[in-house]
């Protein structure tokens, strides 16, 4: 009866609807009404009640609001106000959700991006989500999972911002040179097949400012745009962008369109770079993105190699890029 109620007082946004009315319509008491309405109000929705008037629901331009979201993009969306990480609660949850389930955030306290370090989530200044996923692949294919995700989100900033978002293979997205996006992809499954995925997306989207230790790597839209950048737009747009990929990729059509977005936006294609595996370092030349997603080098004896995330960290010569 929550959602219907929700989704009743949604569709009648321009105006009060009473108690009564919400009685009659589900044919319940005033006071199942009054408990579903407080139920609504402590997941997040703000719901103005007025006595002898009734309810109305107030929607932020920004509010990521489950419902709404859910609408535009017809997939399953729960919306946190805060939670240690929407990977973690994925992960515990897995069985219970279908494929392409969505979890946000307006918080994380346990943020994490690879290799466990901590990823910075303060308080609705970014956009903080994770997606599960079964495909029916196998474990060499999933690799190609972070490239769709990184694919997503670069074209999505370009769209809603327009600034120049590359992608820091395989899983950072960054602008003027420093990161604004990490992506943690975790899988789950056996050498013959994934049983689940998880893909973990943090985006600084409106965050006013960083450490000292971390404003020279780190950076957010608002701060590159001079600008507020609208949450609930980006995450719609990364949203179709993703589900368009991965869509194309499970159904057999390939992942030519990824490729092309992988290679173009590429912040390392044709440069330099330092290629640390554990404390031994190498220095060669990004030459290509395999249609895998996988980056082939070329180090400075001459010999060529394929590389996955999981080998190696990729370093610019000079900083962060």
């Amino acid at each position: 009866m929550k959602e219907k109620i929700l989704e009743y007082l949604f569709e009648h946004q321009q105006e009060f609807t009473s108690g009564e009315v919400l009685r009659k319509k589900f044919n319940v008491s005033r006071t199942a009404v009054w408990k579903q309405i407080n139920a609504l109000k402590e997941e997040g929705y703000q719901i103005k009640s007025i006595p002898n008037k009734g309810y109305r629901l107030q929607i932020g331009e920004d509010q990521l609001i489950p419902y709404v979201l859910e609408k535009s993009l017809g997939e399953r969306i729960e919306v946190f106000q805060s939670i240690d990480s929407t990977n973690n609660y994925l992960k515990k949850t897995a069985q219970d959700f279908p494929d392409k389930m969505m979890v946000l955030s307006e918080e994380q306290t346990k943020g994490r991006g690879r290799m466990g370090r901590e990823w910075y989530s303060p308080k609705g200044a970014g956009l903080f989500f994770s997606i599960l996923l079964k495909p029916k692949i196998s474990m060499q294919e999933s690799f190609i999972i972070t490239g769709i995700a990184a694919a997503a989100v670069s074209e999505a900033i370009v769209d809603t911002t327009e600034l120049p978002a590359k992608i820091k293979w395989p899983n950072d997205i960054v602008v003027n040179g420093k990161k604004v996006c990490g992506i943690l992809t975790e899988v789950s499954g056996e050498l013959d097949g994934v049983s689940y995925m998880v893909v973990g997306i943090g985006i600084n989207v409106n965050t006013p400012g960083f450490s000292e230790e971390l404003k020279g790597v780190a950076t957010s839209l608002y701060l590159e745009k001079g600008e507020k950048v609208l949450r609930k737009k980006l995450f719609l747009t990364i949203a179709k962008k993703f589900f368009h990929f991965y869509g194309d990729f499970t159904d057999g059509k390939g992942v030519q369109e990824v490729h092309r977005v992988l290679e173009k936006n590429s912040a390392i294609l044709g440069r330099e770079v330092r290629i640390i595996r554990g404390q031994e370092k190498k220095f060669g030349k990004a030459i290509a993105i395999t249609k895998e997603g996988f980056l082939k080098v070329r180090y400075s004896s001459g010999e060529e190699a394929v590389l996955s995330s999981g080998e190696v960290s990729v370093r610019g010569i000079e900083g962060y890029m």
